[in-house]
């Protein structure tokens, strides 16, 4: 994290523009441009500023907004709720389709559904995100006037996000799947569960599945924070009032503390995406032991 604070800090002051500058307006006078310089600790060396910031995230506060004055921790703290939900919406869709469709895939093995299945995961794989939520909003918003095509504020509206969010998930998790329960099933344990005289479905979801999560739940703990990024991205095409239209306006605004705040909340996710994986790996197998 502390490595994450450096990047972030260094791209956005080495970035071209001055907040200074577009505060006080083009035509301001030059003694109304340093007087806000110093009040936003602009004319400080870099590195003094760095620290300043270093010590205030270590506190838990991100600062102020530099254009609207409120704590930044408010203003992402309400963006995040909005992001939150459709990630988790969208991480959850993209796990009810993947698991089911991978696993189908494996034990029906280079099968008529299985071919179809992999070329429609490899489809949604390839499609970037923001195109599919274009199609989504045409068809079922615009043609068939099913869902609302923008905004927040009703389960109608999160529809098509999440949907857009979960099938490009969908794909990569049964893929995953596949391959993981491919590796399994041709195991000897298998073979002798099948020679018991289990039934099918108690072979497939009792002993080879629960052998094949660990990579999908390596998977699952990397989705996580890549879910909330594509999240990001997605909001401004369904102008969703998440940390997607607050990081975008506060770039295009030079608002250091609250593009930091944003950038940091993203990376952190990341990192506790793959804390979750390690937890979830000793639950799902009690041979791991963390010591």
């Amino acid at each position: 994290m502390v490595g994450v604070t450096l990047v972030v800090f260094l791209l956005m002051h080495l970035a071209p523009g001055d907040p200074a500058l577009l505060i006080a307006g083009q035509n301001a006078p030059p003694e109304v441009y340093e007087r806000i310089r110093r009040s936003l600790g602009l004319d400080r060396p870099l590195y003094e500023q760095y620290l300043l910031f270093l010590t205030r995230v270590g506190r838990g506060d991100l600062g102020r907004s530099l254009l609207l004055g409120e704590r930044v921790a408010d203003l992402v703290g309400q963006a995040l709720a909005v992001t939150l939900g459709l990630a988790l919406a969208g991480l959850g869709l993209s796990y009810l389709i993947g698991v089911p469709v991978g696993i189908v895939s494996a034990v029906r093995s280079n099968s008529l559904v299985d071919q179809a299945s992999m070329v429609g995961a490899l489809v949604f794989v390839s499609v970037p995100p923001f195109w599919l939520g274009l199609i989504l909003m045409y068809v079922f918003g615009l043609r068939l006037g099913w869902f609302p095509i923008s905004g927040h504020g009703s389960l109608a509206h999160d529809v098509l996000p999440a949907v857009t969010l979960g099938l490009g998930g969908a794909a990569l998790v049964a893929r995953m799947t596949r391959s993981a329960m491919l590796e399994v099933i041709r195991q000897d344990f298998v073979r002798t569960a099948r020679s018991k005289g289990l039934a099918e479905r108690v072979v497939i979801y009792k002993h080879a599945l629960r052998n094949a999560v660990i990579p999908i739940i390596s998977l699952l703990g990397l989705r996580l924070g890549w879910t909330v990024g594509g999240a990001v991205t997605l909001e401004m095409v369904f102008s969703r009032p998440g940390m997607g239209r607050l990081l975008v306006n506060s770039i295009l605004s030079r608002d250091y503390p609250v593009v930091q705040g944003v950038l940091l909340i993203l990376a952190f996710s990341v990192m506790l995406g793959n804390l979750f994986a390690d937890i979830f790996y000793a639950v799902a197998d009690p041979r791991i032991k963390y010591r």
